[in-house]
């Protein structure tokens, strides 16, 4: 499930816990418990709270600025892993 989260990340296709969620076919409870273990190996960072960092964002150009969630990227070792 963690490559399944950050190749799903990676394709910028989710921008909120919800979205994630629905995009892998899992609990959002679930997608939080992946999202802290893969910042905690630090393959994952958020980039902000939606709404407040926009600009920054790799997802910025589809994002709905009006979106109360956060955004996550890769990083270096994050995109590695995933394979990108």
């Amino acid at each position: 499930m963690l490559r399944k989260v950050l190749a799903t990340v990676a394709e910028g296709r989710v921008g909120s816990t919800a979205e994630l969620a629905a995009a892998i076919d899992a609990s959002p409870a679930m997608v939080e418990v992946v999202v802290a273990e893969l910042e905690r190996r630090g393959l994952l960072q958020r980039a902000g709270e939606c709404g407040t960092a926009c600009g920054g964002c790799p997802s910025e150009p589809a994002c709905d600025p009006r979106a109360q969630a956060s955004a996550w990227m890769l990083t270096s070792a994050g995109r590695r892993y995933a394979g990108n």
